[in-house]
């Protein structure tokens, strides 16, 4: 799960190197980079003032560095690793650009991460889910941590079939008939599997 920074509060940590930041809140806040020179007073360097209602993730930092956030009038949830994600976001958040499949393939990580994937094919498609492998470099989640997504067929004459992947199981009716919508939830379940869910 994020870690929660309380509206108007403040917090300070170190992220290792190599690692980026995630940061989303309602309201725009502030993160901070702290410097420490000897002799002289710590400073700080402004970072990013984030946007309102957008999730900001930074570039992997070179160096371990001392960060602080500094929360506006809403709630901050952060997140810190190779890969990053505000997960309490997922299901629940602006929606950018869909994912698009209308022929038998992959469903990459990134269609089902933007929480919505389209399809106009002609004819069944076979969707086959990211492996556990693809799915652990695109997104960091905890044992027990799931987002949800949908599939919406728009037009066509084939059902859109959402299948399993190495590491990754699937569970219920997995087919989404022509010019219907279904909705799926996607579970690490273990250290080395996830598992997908028809809910709807």
């Amino acid at each position: 799960m994020s870690k929660l920074l309380k509206r108007n509060s403040s917090i300070e940590f170190t992220i290792a190197a190599s690692d980026k930041l995630a940061v989303y809140s309602k309201a725009a806040c502030s993160i901070y980079q702290k410097a420490s020179y000897p002799n002289f007073v710590d400073s700080e360097t402004l970072l990013k003032l984030t946007v309102a209602d957008i999730e900001y993730t930074s570039s992997a930092f070179s160096a371990a560095a001392v960060i602080r956030i500094e929360a506006g009038n809403q709630d901050v949830y952060y997140n810190e690793g190779t890969n990053p994600a505000i997960t309490e976001r997922r299901g629940l958040r602006g929606q950018g650009t869909p994912g698009v499949l209308n022929s038998t393939g992959a469903l990459t990580s990134a269609m089902i991460l933007s929480g919505l994937v389209t399809t106009t094919a002609a004819s069944a498609v076979t969707a086959t889910l990211p492996t556990f492998t693809a799915l652990e470099a695109a997104v960091e989640l905890e044992v027990g941590e799931s987002f949800d997504w949908a599939v919406n067929s728009v037009t066509g004459v084939g059902t859109f079939t959402v299948t399993a992947a190495t590491a990754h199981t699937v569970i219920g009716t997995m087919g989404v008939i022509t010019v219907t919508s279904g909705l799926f939830r996607t579970r690490k379940s273990s250290a080395t599997a996830y598992v997908t869910y028809r809910l709807a």
